[in-house]
């Protein structure tokens, strides 16, 4: 089974795109901290936006409507989402802070 003829550029540069090339990761301990921060960044953007976007009796009185409701879980998918995001650009040195370096 070949792969679609727009597929072939794609992987040819996947093959390619770090051949040859040695890179200096940082520390573990480094790109764990990098991913806490991140996530913890990401964790006050959206408890902000969550202030903002739920009702003022859902967040004092747990009284919440349906609405209120989905826009929490929401807001608590794109924190899952995005720190799952973090933590794999931090391990592979791609977030500022915690960038591989070229050799």
């Amino acid at each position: 089974m070949s792969l679609p003829q727009y597929f072939k550029p794609l992987t040819q540069w996947l093959k390619n795109k770090d051949q040859g090339q040695v890179f200096i990761y940082p520390s573990a301990g480094r790109r764990v901290l990098c991913m806490a921060l991140y996530s913890l960044g990401l964790f006050v953007i959206i408890a902000i936006s969550s202030s903002i976007v739920v009702s003022i009796d859902c967040l004092y009185s747990r009284k919440c409507s349906n609405l209120d409701r989905m826009l929490d879980t929401l807001l608590s998918g794109v924190w899952l989402v995005g720190s799952a995001f973090f933590a794999v650009k931090a391990w592979r040195g791609e977030l500022s802070g915690c960038r591989k370096k070229a050799l």
